[in-house]
């Protein structure tokens, strides 16, 4: 079972997204934000599609894409690519943390 809140899974080789990246939504993002990994490598932390039928269905069977998922299972987000500058924003725009909250004065 999941952990309400966003999943964000990440589609793809392993090597395809940046940790600078991955570490910077983890942190902003933190107790709101899960990010789970979705590739045909063998790795303990990920989900691990052995056929890349998964992959082809989400279109990334052979490039990475991005699924920001909402807790009611909807997609709030996709993108194509490892970058994650546009999810980034998209979060930013739409889900205000407590950082942020702190700055403003408001509770």
């Amino acid at each position: 079972m999941s952990a309400p809140g966003l999943h964000l899974l990440l589609c793809g080789r392993l090597d395809a997204w940046h940790e600078d990246q991955l570490s910077g939504l983890r942190d902003r993002f933190a107790g709101l934000l899960m990010i789970q990994r979705l590739t045909r490598d063998v790795d303990r932390g990920a989900l691990t599609d052995h056929t890349g039928d998964a992959l082809a269905m989400l279109g990334a069977k052979e490039t990475a894409g991005q699924y920001l998922v909402r807790p009611d299972g909807h997609i709030a987000f996709r993108c194509a690519g490892s970058d994650l500058t546009a999810v980034t924003g998209y979060m930013q725009r739409w889900f205000v943390t407590e950082s942020v909250r702190g700055l403003n004065g408001s509770r």
